[in-house]
């Protein structure tokens, strides 16, 4: 049950996220923003253990779309989590401080958006792809991977590496890892992402908007 307390918190991050989605069709310009004064923060009392496991089962939480591809692309983005952007910066998806759409980013380390915690990346990760499913024509996997092969990576075998990391990573065999892999099949819009998000305990704790040029 949802405290009274932290009512205008959930409401808040739903509104960011509503303003995320509508952001994937309109462009509203802004002033420069300072990275590290706007953000969508998440509880950083959570002090889990990073994993594999542990990071397919919060992507479940929030209902992040084809799990198996982007958590191929956190292994291709980490190095199979051993890459210095991940360790120093919490970044999973060698995501950049987003431009306009809403970000838990707190700031750039190494030229790549900087987390305070791990989950934070995975949030950022299911703010981006709201803000991308948003723009396409059609909610499926295969407009999914064309997209992110076309604007996510600068390398062209994209795809193919996401599929050499899937047949050949031993955590995707796991019966833990199908069972996290089962997501909703509906569209995902705002009002999805809310009441999802809503319901985990001390998600939201402030937040804001971090604004220039799209970036992803």
């Amino acid at each position: 049950m949802i405290k009274k307390k932290s009512l205008k918190s959930y409401l808040f991050y739903g509104l960011l996220i509503f303003m995320g989605y509508g952001a994937g069709h309109f462009y509203f310009p802004t002033k420069d923003t300072n990275p590290a004064e706007a953000y969508v923060a998440v509880d950083t009392t959570d002090t889990e253990e990073f994993s594999a496991e542990a990071l397919l089962a919060y992507m479940k939480k929030l209902k992040i779309k084809y799990p198996e591809t982007v958590l191929a692309q956190a292994i291709l983005e980490t190095g199979n989590f051993t890459s210095d952007i991940f360790k120093e910066n919490h970044n999973l998806f060698g995501m950049k401080v987003a431009g306009s759409r809403p970000t838990s980013a707190i700031g750039t380390n190494r030229n790549h958006a900087q987390y305070r915690n791990w989950k934070e990346s995975v949030v950022d990760y299911a703010l981006f792809q709201s803000f991308i499913i948003a723009k396409l024509p059609s909610n499926n996997k295969q407009e999914y991977r064309t997209y992110i092969q076309k604007f996510y990576s600068t390398t062209s075998d994209y795809l193919v590496r996401i599929d050499r990391a899937i047949n050949s990573n031993a955590i995707f065999g796991s019966e833990n890892t199908q069972k996290n892999m089962i997501t909703s099949q509906a569209s995902m819009n705002p009002f999805d992402i809310f009441s999802t998000i809503s319901a985990i305990p001390g998600l939201v704790t402030g937040g804001g908007i971090a604004a220039s040029t799209l970036k992803r």
